[in-house]
């Protein structure tokens, strides 16, 4: 997921070089990527972090 969001950060710095009229839509597009990955990283933390939790229950 990380190696992905990278990759997806990576890619956009170009588009906003090259197409500066479209700036502001790719970074607000760019968040939405960044804040839903950031989503997923941290369901899947808790989901590895709740039968850890159980199994000392």
């Amino acid at each position: 997921m990380l190696f992905r969001l990278i990759t997806v950060i990576r890619l956009s710095s170009p588009a906003i070089a090259l197409q500066p009229a479209h700036r502001k839509e790719t970074l607000k597009d760019l968040d939405i990527v960044v804040g839903n990955a950031l989503a997923e990283i941290k369901a899947q933390e808790l989901k590895e972090k709740k039968p850890n939790e159980e199994g000392l229950g």
